[in-house]
């Protein structure tokens, strides 16, 4: 026998806390005879489904109910009471409810479920469980509980900004990369880019690898037709390599002061050398340089190299000085002698000073002598780097 069934209420069933939201669904419904108009009195078995589609498609969930009771033709069920309810059942464009009261055949028209249904997927937005989002046939990306997004396919964006805040180290944090097609991966503030293996350029030549501190191990050398670069604490300098040569210090700067095969002493070149800070060479000024100070790296050292006379154990300072004021002092070096040979060695490097800006003009000067003492000055060098 055919049964009317007349739907009269659908809702979500909310009657726990919100962090613990049941995932139920309230149908009410009249059954009458449609040969009679007579309500329906008694017990019957009912199966409830859920389709995608308003006539044919596909049954996304079934529920079977076998005892509803039924008085003057109204019933009321809890779907999901027998067979659980998925948040998923409710993220496609459209479901339709159909009910069939046993043993009669699957009743029609479907009715479509609207909003209250829909409710189940936001009630995800409270509790302690994991939040999936899904658009049409795209993977779910996941909101957990711990507040960090997951994302299956990425963030796209034509304007705008993505911003990460915290107090966590990383903001964002991709354990399988970071991807710009076409556009630039930027860092503003005081922040920047950590790579532990490297930045890697895939469409150009260069491949530039940078680390901090000394690596447990010297990286591999650069592969050909590239530069990979490194900082060495020890030695406190950048070393690179270029197209798969062996690494070397960055940009070292040399610039000779002074230079020359003397084999015996000169007079102002080390002979009797003073013991007050003197200009080295002061008769002619065979030291004075122009230099742009704008070019020079930021830091400096001095290099020497001298014979000295006589066995008398003396403190030599050498230093490049501006001319118009000897308290400016670019770079200095001092060595300790005490023999008959030849002394060579580096002084510290140290920052380029402030009153070196623009064209300055420079000299080698000398103190630290005794007015007796005999020295051959071989070379006097300005290196720097970064």
């Amino acid at each position: 026998m055919r049964r009317l069934l007349t739907p009269f209420l659908l809702s979500l069933a909310v009657g726990a806390p919100a962090a613990n939201l049941p995932l139920k669904l309230n149908f009410q419904g009249r059954l009458i005879d449609p040969a009679t108009s007579v309500p329906k009195d008694g017990v019957f078995s009912m199966t409830f489904r859920v389709y995608d589609a308003a006539s044919g498609g596909s049954a996304l969930y079934t529920e079977t109910q076998s005892a509803v009771p039924v008085s003057n033709g109204v019933f009321s069920v809890q779907l999901g009471s027998a067979a659980a309810l998925s948040p998923d059942l409710f993220a496609g464009a459209s479901a339709y409810l159909s009910v069939q009261v046993s043993p009669d055949a699957e009743m029609s028209p479907r009715q479509q479920l609207v909003m209250s249904p829909y409710a189940m997927t936001a009630a995800q937005l409270v509790g302690d469980a994991a939040v999936r989002v899904r658009v049409g046939a795209v993977s779910y990306s996941t909101f957990t509980s711990g507040g960090n997004l997951l994302l299956m396919s990425g963030v796209s964006a034509s304007t705008g900004v993505f911003s990460a805040t915290g107090n966590a180290v990383y903001s964002v944090s991709a354990s399988s990369g970071i991807l710009s097609s076409a556009g630039t991966v930027r860092v503003l503030g005081a922040g920047g880019v950590h790579a532990d293996y490297g930045v890697r350029a895939g469409s150009v030549t260069a491949v530039s690898f940078f680390q901090s501190g000394t690596p447990a191990a010297t990286p591999a050398v650069s592969p050909s037709g590239s530069l990979r670069a490194y900082y060495d604490a020890t030695e406190d300098d950048w070393r690179v390599s270029v197209n798969g040569r062996a690494y070397s210090p960055l940009a070292t700067m040399s610039l000779t002061l002074w230079n020359t095969n003397a084999t015996a002493v000169v007079g102002n070149q080390g002979q009797n050398l003073p013991t007050a800070l003197t200009e080295f060479d002061r008769t002619v000024q065979g030291t004075r340089m122009q230099i742009d100070c704008d070019d020079l790296p930021a830091r400096l050292a001095l290099r020497y190299n001298f014979r000295s006379s006589a066995a008398t154990s003396l403190t030599i300072g050498i230093s490049v000085r501006d001319v118009t004021n000897t308290s400016n002092i670019l770079v200095s070096a001092s060595q300790s002698v005490n023999a008959t040979q030849t002394w060579l060695g580096q002084g510290s490097f140290a920052t380029k000073p402030g009153w070196c800006t623009g064209t300055q003009t420079v000299a080698v000067y000398t103190d630290g002598g005794n007015g007796t003492w005999d020295a051959i000055f071989k070379h006097i060098v300005l290196v720097g780097k970064p």
